[in-house]
């Protein structure tokens, strides 16, 4: 579905071209096209968002909306568009009651193609804070969900789920304990 779009990212941590972020004012400088919020995602040819946010309980309700919001529209004009959002699964003092209402609407929603749980033990993160830290991987705390929502037209699309299943289980495979192993080793060299 057309180019990959990061939803919720900054000049400091962005991995794709295309990114939106928090200060688009500021950002532009730097590639963003503006706020997750304010960018229509329904364009020709459509695309497909990756979609990360804080996991604070009003922001993610707020995501949720827009997403529904953009899904119906691509709906409506026969775009093909998929967004993948990331959330907390774990339903403990970690995710709060609307985070966890937030999660069950994308997991019950329609537009739910594919619902993937990384469990805490097999996924970790590149640490946002790695600048004040030992190191820049960390095994994640809690449980993790991975949704594809898609827009009709882009269901229809063939998809090999357990293939795309086993890429995102690679691609979030923990780092930390390599990383460990790696300076444990040429600190030792040196």
């Amino acid at each position: 579905d057309g180019p990959w779009i990061e939803g919720f990212a900054s000049p400091l941590n962005v991995f794709l071209p295309t990114y939106g972020s928090a200060f688009p004012d500021l950002d532009w400088h730097f590639g963003s096209i503006g706020s997750f919020w304010d960018t229509s995602y329904v364009r020709k040819g459509g695309c497909c968002c990756e979609a990360n946010p804080p996991f604070s309980p009003g922001l993610m309700t707020k995501m949720v909306d827009h997403i529904h919001d953009q899904l119906k529209k691509a709906d409506r004009h026969g775009t093909p568009l998929t967004f993948v959002p990331t959330a907390g699964s774990g339903k403990d003092r970690v995710v709060q009651k609307a985070a966890w209402d937030s999660f069950e609407e994308m997991i019950t929603s329609p537009w739910c193609r594919i619902h993937i749980t990384l469990s805490a033990r097999e996924h970790g993160y590149i640490e946002g804070a790695q600048h004040l830290r030992t190191t820049k991987y960390k095994q994640s705390s809690y449980d993790t969900s991975v949704i594809v929502m898609q827009s009709t037209t882009s269901k229809q699309q063939q998809l090999d789920e357990l293939n795309f299943q086993k890429k995102i289980r690679q691609a979030f495979s923990s780092q930390h304990e390599q990383e460990l192993k790696t300076r444990k080793v040429s600190s030792h060299g040196h």
